[in-house]
């Protein structure tokens, strides 16, 4: 017989988990099908919520039943039609899942983001496994352990605020600590601007990364959105490739990641891993760019920009900077999946490599895509000054 302990915010997870999350994932309509495999033990757990449901106060509630059981009882097999998660401790698998989302709402309101706690099961948690590695999903435990350390680590909280943390040919180069959403490689972000005497800003690229204990991880090193591009301060930053035979790497990326790795010598962080399969992400990006592609087709046809263009005033203005808007950021996901994904490996290969050529202040441990699905790198020491 079966013991538990549940509080209520156990429940309300588990309840949202099998009510909402677990048919969204199964639906592959945001991103690629996903199957959670569980031990008996689990649905003596979804038992128990049922018969004892979380109800919200005031509110009427959707509680579980026998059918939805049923339907995770004929699904709880390892699929051949999409992704299966093992889960192999269940309470240790709702426990973890509920610290994250406890976690994830601190981490949130840190940056001045307010979310409620349902929304972040919903709309964040269903999102967490694009994150995945090929190991991660025999181990499911490990996975939410860590994304709970990556939160909870306030190594850089002290750059909340902008402020210098280095120098390049005489410019500030500034740092900003910011959060990522859930659909994105890790929670924590770095921002680096430059800035010359003048205030005039230069964005070089974030980078994505997660702390645990001794060792960082880096998911993604990425142009800002809406950063800023100074021409003079850019050109400058040219001089990185002096007596640089290969200069395919721009160095806006080397001069940020520069930056960040002499940044986690200083805090006494010796190890970097550099995730190079994110199992999951391809496929997201696949489906991003086909609903984005028919939600503007839909949006934007022709007859309508002929109306608008027959308009006047603030209200074309209004009209056409919307679709200004749709028309980039269709451009920046539309058929980007191969580009993404060659960022993300050969493109952090070759920064890595570079940064280890020019600098001699990392060292290369294993050989990726053979040894590990990790890029493992350790820091030697902060010993080249810019």
């Amino acid at each position: 017989i079966f013991c538990f302990n549940f509080c209520v915010i156990y429940k309300y997870v588990i309840q949202l988990f099998v009510l909402r999350v677990i048919p969204e994932l199964l639906s592959g309509e945001e991103l690629p099908r996903i199957n959670f495999c569980f031990p008996d033990d689990a649905f003596e757990i979804f038992d128990y919520v049922k018969k004892n449901p979380y109800k919200e106060k005031n509110h009427w509630t959707l509680t579980i039943d026998d059918v939805d059981i049923e339907n995770i009882k004929e699904l709880n097999v390892i699929r051949s039609d999409g992704y299966t998660i093992i889960v192999n401790e269940s309470i240790l698998f709702f426990e973890l899942l509920t610290k994250l989302v406890n976690e994830l709402q601190k981490f949130r309101n840190k940056f001045g983001y307010e979310i409620s706690f349902k929304d972040l099961i919903l709309f964040e948690i269903s999102r967490i496994w694009l994150r995945m590695n090929a190991s991660d999903f025999h181990n499911v435990e490990e996975f939410l352990q860590k994304q709970i350390n990556f939160l909870k680590d306030s190594t850089f909280d002290k750059y909340i605020d902008e402020c210098v943390v280095g120098q390049y040919q005489g410019l500030d180069i500034k740092v900003k600590s910011n959060y990522n959403m859930t659909y994105c490689e890790s929670d924590n972000k770095l921002m680096f601007n430059i800035y010359d005497k003048d205030n005039n800003c230069h964005s070089l690229p974030s980078i994505s990364y997660g702390i645990d204990g001794d060792t960082c991880y880096i998911y993604a090193v990425q142009k800002e959105k809406f950063g800023k591009r100074d021409r003079k301060i850019e050109r400058s930053l040219y001089k990185l490739n002096n007596g640089i035979d290969e200069t395919l790497v721009h160095p806006n990326f080397v001069l940020a990641m520069k930056c960040f790795i002499d940044m986690l010598a200083n805090e006494g962080i010796s190890k970097i891993k550099v995730p190079l399969i994110q199992v999951l992400n391809y496929g997201y990006h696949e489906i991003l760019s086909e609903k984005q592609r028919k939600t503007f087709e839909n949006c934007w046809y022709p007859a309508r920009l002929e109306y608008i263009n027959s308009l006047s005033g603030d209200a074309k203005e209004d009209q056409l900077e919307n679709y200004r808007r749709a028309l980039e950021w269709t451009k920046h996901v539309v058929d980007k999946q191969d580009f993404i994904s060659e960022a993300k490996t050969e493109g952090l290969l070759k920064l890595f490599y570079r940064i280890m050529n020019q600098f001699d202040n990392i060292e290369i441990l294993s050989d990726p895509f053979i040894e590990s699905e990790y890029l493992e790198i350790r820091i030697k020491e902060k010993n080249k000054v810019l």
